[in-house]
């Protein structure tokens, strides 16, 4: 990637309305081009059919295709101009998780404690899908109480990962790691 590129790319990421609005421009300029293009298929296929020599349907499927060309540009420009208003919100949120990660790097959470717990999860995942036909003692499937209970595991996880940030960025007392940690059996 060159020079030019590095300094467009930087100028974009700053710019992002303006990227997008140049996109939808785009979009409405082909938008415009293939409406006349249909337009003009449709007289030609008028003036085909008054004279009356049946040469009026082979302009048919050229026009269902510039119908379907059309539709999915507008479909498209659609989907930009969403993407364009979610876009800032988008942003905004990626650099508040960075700005937290970057934060929770100095936290002394080891990498090892982290790579455990992704571990885990994986573990945990496999086993749920390996045995999803597990019965109770009434014969009731407990697959999905155990989504339920790995979904409270990831949320009690979840929650002492947020008490150590809060601990480490000084807005909460330290408690101490023993008291809550479950019970081994």
């Amino acid at each position: 990637m060159g020079i030019f590129d590095r300094i467009a790319g930087k100028v974009e990421q700053g710019n992002v309305e303006a990227v997008y609005v140049a996109e939808l421009q785009r979009l409405d300029a082909r938008i415009a081009e293939h409406t006349d293009l249909l337009a003009s298929l449709r007289a030609k296929r008028a003036l085909e059919a008054r004279k009356g020599d049946g040469h009026e349907a082979g302009y048919d499927p050229l026009i269902a295709e510039a119908d379907a060309l059309l539709a999915a540009l507008k479909t498209q420009r659609r989907k930009v101009d969403q993407e364009r208003l979610a876009a800032p919100a988008h942003k905004a949120v990626a650099e508040a998780r960075i700005a937290v990660d970057d934060q929770s790097g100095t936290l002394g959470t080891s990498a090892t404690a982290q790579g455990l717990g992704r571990v885990r999860d994986a573990v945990d995942a496999l086993n749920r899908r390996a045995s999803p036909g597990y019965l109770d003692a009434d014969g009731i499937p407990i697959h999905g109480r155990q989504a339920k209970l790995g979904a409270k595991s990831a949320e009690e996880r979840a929650r002492a990962e947020l008490a150590q940030l809060k601990v480490a960025m000084g807005l909460a007392p330290a408690e101490d790691p023993t008291e809550t940690e479950p019970p081994e059996e």
